[in-house]
């Protein structure tokens, strides 16, 4: 795991190249190189945290005769790739990046497509003067990259980029709670959309982005009937062999590894696999004084494992000193207050010596495990089957549909999917044109555009309420996990930890994405296929458990932060007094949350404070 910086096509400024490379030194401390070209157009940075083959020789950047290559992440089939393409070949090192960097010469962008792994990485062919930025399916690994038309620069975080702010986007915060990742709150910075390539041709100064793995192509309407009539202990049972299978190559370190057992059902579900190949595992968890926390749930996986359980606990002060580190090393506003707990044991997990994480991220999204999933699905076949019954229609709508009487009585089942779609999701408010046009634009079109892919890909699925239902999980992998994987990626790497994310593995998703609809959500049950295959290893009270999210009491804690707007950022961005302001979020903690999260942001990035000198209190 490591960072990577890059730029491309006009005189590099080398002192200027390599300041910007140093401020990813906290993603990679044990190695910091670059590459210069002979006519001084490329730069290619690189600062190393040695996972595999931690020697010399696997230091990046990794240049052969054809091509250099810098690289962020893991290719976990990189051993099968070897034998499959480069068979009588021989390496310096037992690393994936040679392995990489040796497919690359020989295969070019078509390659990326094998990949199973999670990588962000930018090889540069010497011969054709090409830089190729490629992403994984999901985005686990972060690249961003800044074009102007006469030159390209890149890099694993957005800080590096030195990017002005456009102050047109901040906007949206504040009603979205997030930014997307294609609608940044910077000039010019692009995300490298998940799944794709970007090409850059120094000669003609050309730039392209394309997909490697579109969902479409992923996803078969005869595998979908085929798991249909398929007996769902038999689905679960190949399920549970895929993730062994994963578990097991992400298990590949040569340097210390732990996992995360936040008590939940994915990470607990990974750490009882994890301990059964890998005994001497460590186990870590965040807890929280007082009441709310999941303790209870990690005290009954360390019994049922008969192991011991790392324990952190998170205080109110220590939650909000994390806030300005935290926010600074994530270069957006904070979107998850739990972002602090998991910045907190990363310390521990960091004194304690381990360098790789696993965690339970994405299962969620892959099987319907989000209460909105079953919640949303339920209301569309509700409203589906009124529009079947016109003369109870009125009676039963707003009891049923639980929706305001006057606008329930004029929505049909495809309006409901479109208003999701434009990201209401919960309820809907005014006019069915304004407020999908209102969310439309705010989210930058991103939401639509995510949906409109995932409703395609399912569209050939007779009935429609299950592609409903398939899209609306799967619209989550582009929007909920990207904001959960940028959140792991970039607290983990701050304290020089690799976070590894098994259920992302692509095999797993394979098979989720062409699973029935009645294998994820039950009536109100998410996850079912999964909880199938946890029966096995865990205890009924963790998996049919409340789910909670990796709580933390934050509405406690950000009470009495007032003081902190006092002639801030965020009084200047609306023009309100601290007392209008304090009317603005009253008795609202999200929305409070959000100002907090804007002014802790507007500080470091847009006036320049030092994290360190930003106090709550």
């Amino acid at each position: 795991m490591c960072g990577i910086y890059g730029f491309c096509g006009s005189t590099v400024v080398q002192d200027e190249c390599i300041k910007r490379l140093t401020l990813l030194r906290h993603r990679g401390p044990d190695n910091v190189s670059w590459y210069i070209n002979e006519s001084n157009k490329v730069f290619l940075g690189h600062t190393r945290l040695s996972i595999l083959d931690p020697g010399e020789k696997a230091n990046q950047p990794f240049v052969t005769s054809e091509s250099v290559l810098i690289f962020n992440g893991e290719i976990y089939n990189y051993k099968n790739l070897q034998s499959k393409y480069l068979s009588g070949k021989k390496f310096q090192t037992s690393s994936d990046t040679e392995i990489l960097i040796s497919l690359l010469d020989e295969k070019g962008e078509n390659i990326v497509s094998e990949l199973n792994g999670m990588f962000a990485f930018c090889y540069y062919s010497k011969k054709n003067k090409t830089l190729l930025l490629a992403r994984d399916v999901t985005g686990i690994k972060p690249l961003y990259f800044q074009f102007t038309g006469s030159s390209i620069q890149f890099s694993s975080e957005i800080k590096s980029l030195m990017p002005a702010i456009d102050e047109h986007i901040i906007s949206d915060f504040i009603q979205c709670g997030t930014f997307q990742s294609d609608a940044l709150p910077f000039r010019g910075i692009v995300s490298v959309t998940p799944g794709s390539y970007v090409q850059y041709n120094l000669l003609t100064g050309k730039m392209g982005q394309r997909a490697y793995s579109p969902l479409k192509k992923r996803i078969s309407r005869s595998v979908i009937e085929h798991n249909r009539s398929t007996p769902i202990k038999d689905i679960a049972s190949e399920l549970e062999k895929r993730i062994i299978k994963s578990i097991e190559l992400h298990l590949q370190s040569d340097a210390p590894i732990a996992a995360l057992c936040s008590g939940g059902i994915d990470s607990s579900l990974i750490s009882a696999i994890a301990k059964k190949i890998n005994p001497h595992l460590e186990l870590y968890h965040a807890g929280v004084y007082g009441k709310g926390g999941e303790e209870k749930f990690a005290r009954m996986m360390e019994d049922h494992l008969n192991c011991k359980v790392n324990y952190t606990y998170v205080k109110q002060d220590e939650f909000l000193r994390e806030l300005p580190f935290i926010t600074y090393i994530s270069d957006l506003p904070i979107y998850h207050p739990n972002d602090a707990s998991l910045s907190i044991l990363a310390k521990k997990i960091k004194t304690d010596g381990i360098k790789v994480l696993l965690s339970g991220e994405g299962a969620d999204e892959l099987f319907g495990g989000y209460s909105w999933h079953h919640r949303l699905i339920n209301r569309e076949k509700t409203i589906s089957n009124i529009e079947r019954f016109p003369k109870v229609k009125n009676a039963l709508a707003r009891v049923i549909a639980k929706l305001p009487f006057d606008e329930c009585l004029n929505i049909r089942a495809e309006e409901f999917r479109e208003f999701y779609a434009a990201g209401i999701g919960k309820s809907y408010s005014g006019s069915y044109t304004m407020a999908k046009a209102c969310q439309f634009t705010v989210m930058q079109y991103s939401k639509w555009k995510r949906w409109q892919e995932c409703k395609t890909a399912y569209d050939c699925l007779d009935n429609q309420q299950e592609a409903f239902g398939l899209s609306l999980i799967f619209s989550d992998l582009f929007d909920h996990l990207g904001t959960i994987l940028h959140r792991t990626d970039r607290i983990l790497m701050a304290h020089s930890i690799e976070g590894r994310v098994p259920f992302l593995e692509n095999n797993i998703m394979d098979l989720a994405l062409n699973l029935p609809l009645n294998c994820k959500v039950n009536g109100r049950n998410g996850k079912h296929i999964l909880k199938i295959v946890a029966e096995k290893y865990l205890p009924s009270s963790v998996i049919y458990r409340p789910k909670m999210g990796f709580p933390v009491p934050w509405q406690k804690y950000i009470e009495n932060v007032g003081v902190i707007f006092e002639n801030g950022y965020v009084q200047k961005l609306t023009g309100l007094e601290t007392n209008d302001l304090c009317s603005f979020y009253k008795n609202d903690p999200t929305l409070k949350w959000r100002m907090l999260a804007l002014e802790i942001w507007g500080r470091i990035f847009e006036r320049n404070e030092k994290w360190q000198d930003i106090k709550i209190n």
